[in-house]
């Protein structure tokens, strides 16, 4: 079964999209503290076997923020479970733009590329997290592609918040 869970970027590694390369606007710790909180609470009583994302090393280092940190990560280490980044790279993103024809869309070749990432935690309990805009279209890429009657999808959340949390995460700034 693959879960989905929408969130925003800042919730997955800690600081804020739009974030200077090298500078990062972090979100509280407190909030972090519980979106790690949600990610276990999900793996136990899931029982998830894998965590993915839709982020890359690349893009976490950039906002000057260590990828082996991210609270996905975190608790995958703590839960002993494997946890992937399946997004594209910039160069990757690059190479498939050159390639594509005005009837395709970027997003639509990468949510096509996650599910070949995954395929091998098929039959395996995975949460995927993604941002809100791709939880639908992704849930149906993964069934466009794949064996329905083998592969299980559902959506947890389109845009998930830990409760106590603000609904949007602003960047603070001048």
């Amino acid at each position: 079964m693959i879960y989905i869970v929408g969130l925003q970027h800042a919730l997955q590694i800690g600081a804020y999209d739009g974030s200077a390369p090298g500078h990062s606007d972090l979100v509280d710790a407190a909030v972090m503290e519980r979106v790690k909180a949600g990610l276990a609470h999900w793996v136990d009583t899931l029982e998830i076997n894998v965590i993915a994302e839709e982020m890359t090393r690349q893009a976490i280092e950039r906002r000057g923020m260590d990828p082996d940190e991210t609270p996905a990560v975190a608790v995958c280490r703590c839960k002993g479970i494997p946890h992937e980044f399946v997004d594209v790279d910039s160069q990757e993103r690059f190479e498939i733009a050159a390639q594509l024809s005005d009837r395709v869309s970027i997003t639509a070749i990468r949510e096509a590329i996650w599910s070949d990432r995954l395929a091998r935690y098929y039959g395996h309990n995975v949460l995927m997290l993604c941002g809100a805009v791709h939880v639908a279209t992704f849930a149906l890429t993964l069934l466009n592609y794949n064996d329905v009657d083998q592969l299980g999808v559902t959506i947890l959340h389109r845009e998930w918040v830990p409760i106590g949390c603000k609904q949007r995460f602003v960047a603070s700034g001048p």
